[in-house]
């Protein structure tokens, strides 16, 4: 029994543990307490203990964005600022990366291990918040599933 009650703590540790890593916050099911076909996001609960709700069908822009990767080589994401534009572009690199692809992903999936590159404009001094690449670089692991 007590074997029992070790595995049941472990595997109560992983899930506690998962729920935690960032792919987990990003484009997720909706949470117990939403109003899954609402578009507004007072009618969402957020994810976890973010600020926000960040449920899949509140980012209808971005999973479009996704779905066109499987049918183009190359895509452009134009929105405004602060609408998640390098939130998704960091989403869907990582999932390529680790090919941890969620059942819901319509878009170009990779099957063997890629090599990529991710570029873009640093900011000048001490505000690396700011800095869009910084969730790109963050170590894989706390990303993954």
């Amino acid at each position: 029994m007590a074997t029992a009650q070790r595995d049941l703590a472990a595997l109560e540790a992983e899930v506690a543990r998962r729920a935690a890593l960032k792919m987990a916050g990003y484009f997720h099911d909706c949470e117990p307490g939403c109003q899954a076909r609402s578009s507004d996001p007072a009618d969402h609960v957020p994810y976890s203990g973010r600020a926000r709700p960040t449920c899949r069908v509140l980012y209808r822009k971005h999973v479009a964005f996704f779905r066109a990767g499987g049918q183009y080589r190359q895509r452009m994401f134009l929105a405004g600022n602060r609408t998640g534009k390098t939130d998704a572009a960091s989403y869907e690199l990582v999932l390529h990366l680790t090919g941890a692809y969620p059942a819901w992903w319509e878009g170009r999936r990779f099957d063997t291990p890629i090599e990529a590159w991710a570029a873009g404009d640093g900011l000048q001094g001490s505000d690396r918040r700011m800095n869009p690449w910084t969730e790109v670089s963050t170590p894989l692991r706390n990303w993954t599933l």
